[in-house]
């Protein structure tokens, strides 16, 4: 479990030397701390330590591989609006019901849009994942969250 919570920081840590590193948080039917490395082609790697406000679930992470600027819509004097899509997994822990002191694993596949700006170097974004659960039953859940990073 420990390997899984620590999982999508190591491997945005393993690619630290390239251009572009993000760190921030997210808010929403999740929130806590987010990541996000760039690895060219439009292509990423995002992850979040986060503590969900649904009462039932806990403390979880997840992870995405990400298809970057999928479509890119122009809102004129504000700029660029990049959609994005992905698959990746959650890991959260359970803490009420029968499958209290459990986790639940999920695979998500999260769709949303990102805006950039320069000065300061932030990308504000909102994305929605739906998530299928594998343990432990098998359900559809949804994660809706908006958040800001700095880019460095």
């Amino acid at each position: 479990m420990k390997f899984l919570i620590c999982l999508p920081f190591l491997i945005l840590s393993s690619r630290a030397s390239a251009s572009e590193n993000q760190i921030g948080v997210i808010i929403g039917s999740i929130t806590g701390l987010s990541a996000k490395h760039n690895l060219g082609n439009n292509r990423a790697i995002d992850g979040a330590l986060s503590y969900s406000i649904n009462s039932r679930y806990g403390f979880s992470v997840h992870a995405d591989y990400l298809v970057t600027n999928a479509r890119i819509f122009n809102l004129g004097q504000i700029g660029p609006m990049n959609l994005y899509y992905g698959i990746g997994f959650r890991v959260q822990n359970i803490r009420t019901g029968v499958d209290s002191g459990n986790s639940r694993v999920s695979v998500r596949a999260p769709i949303g849009v990102f805006h950039q700006i320069s000065n300061p170097d932030l990308e504000f974004f909102g994305e929605i994942a739906p998530a299928l659960d594998i343990t432990p039953s098998t359900d559809v859940s949804f994660e809706v969250g908006l958040g800001v990073r700095y880019r460095f």
